[in-house]
């Protein structure tokens, strides 16, 4: 198959490593652990131990900038209540409702989507909205299915439901990932932080630091449907606003548990409901040419770009169109189509002519 085929095109010393279908497989402490047997320092990153983690999209963005040429494309899954489940390459800008015409068209009336996936993703429901350099997969579902339900309630009432509910039976923690590799994460202790105010909200906050929101604890733990996972990701980042961090020189050690304790992608799939819409979406050729483009001017970490075209403008596919700042960490943006600019705001929107 294609495995085989690639085999025979490497050069030592690069070399397969294959993975066990278990989630979260893509968190990069996760790969770095199973490929090398090492385990980054807490709140590190993968270069504090000689490793360097790169997706595979990325490695092709960076053969081509090596030929200078831009990122003015990106490849996109639908799936889920679409007809045609399929995977291609579009323009930077176009909407989420081209792509979905792309697929076939939803199979329901009312629907949203999640962009991401279906444990990290963003909920979406204006279908107006960019695809950008950093979007992969869009997984449309009805809006009543409990995905999407679940992505709806607000932080007020998971708090409140949480407080009231959690009786700690550990679940959350037991699964965890993070805990599994030995990292000060504790979701079911977080959950007492929502009793309390003051010093003792930050003790039992401070065991959310190294929460990567991978929501396996929520969706997937959880016998009592509570959101383990919100009340982490919201301690966390009020913890990082005050200046706290993780302790990288605590000591690591890997559970003697975890090799049972991981979930494999099938039973999470089921345990989702999202068994029905596990289908194949083929990668297909497309030469679908878009009217018009709406290309963010912050579709990366650091600062927005600033434009460097104005309205009226005429500009050609792969031409500079946003730049960035000699002393600001960001991106370059470049137009996806020809046509003339139209309008300037966060966005560049360029239409076709």
């Amino acid at each position: 198959g294609e495995i085989e085929s690639l085999k025979k095109e490497l050069l030592p010393p690069i070399k397969f490593h294959f993975m066990s279908d278990i989630y979260p497989a893509g968190d990069e402490f996760i790969l770095v652990y199973e490929a090398t047997g090492k385990l980054i320092p807490q709140g590190g990153l993968p270069l504090d131990i000689g490793c360097v983690v790169v997706n595979v999209e990325t490695l092709f963005n960076i053969g081509l900038a090596a030929n200078d040429i831009p990122v003015t494309e990106k490849f996109i899954t639908v799936t889920g209540a679409v007809k045609s489940p399929c995977t291609f390459k579009a323009p930077i800008g176009i909407s989420f409702d081209d792509c979905l015409k792309l697929a076939g068209g939803a199979t329901v009336r009312d629907f949203a989507i999640l962009s991401g996936g279906a444990m990290m993703g963003e909920l979406v429901t204006d279908i107006s909205t960019p695809i950008t350099k950093t979007t992969a997969g869009l997984i449309v579902l009805p809006v009543d299915h409990p995905l999407i339900k679940r992505r709806m309630l607000s932080q007020e009432k998971l708090e409140r439901v949480g407080a009231s509910a959690c009786d700690q039976c550990y679940r959350c923690t037991d699964l965890c990932p993070r805990w599994l590799l030995g990292y000060q994460i504790i979701p079911h202790e977080v959950m007492r932080s929502l009793q309390f105010s003051g010093p003792r909200w930050e003790q039992f906050s401070m065991k959310a630091l190294n929460c990567i929101e991978c929501n396996i604890c929520s969706l997937y733990a959880c016998p009592e449907d509570l959101d383990p996972k919100n009340v982490c990701a919201h301690a966390k980042r009020e913890l990082f606003a005050r200046g706290l961090r993780p302790d990288k020189s605590r000591q690591v050690d890997v559970h003697p548990f975890r090799s049972g304790r991981q979930v494999p992608t099938a039973l999470l799939t089921r345990k989702l409901g999202l068994a029905p819409f596990d289908l194949p979406a083929p990668y297909i050729e497309t030469d679908f040419a878009p009217q018009k483009v709406r290309i963010p001017l912050k579709q990366h970490a650091g600062s927005a770009a600033v434009p460097v075209v104005s309205v009226n403008d005429k500009v050609v596919r792969g031409q500079l169109i946003g730049d960035i700042s000699p002393v600001a960490l960001g991106a370059k943006v470049h137009s996806s189509i020809d046509g003339a600019v139209k309008l300037i705001d966060n966005y560049i929107t360029i239409v076709r002519g």
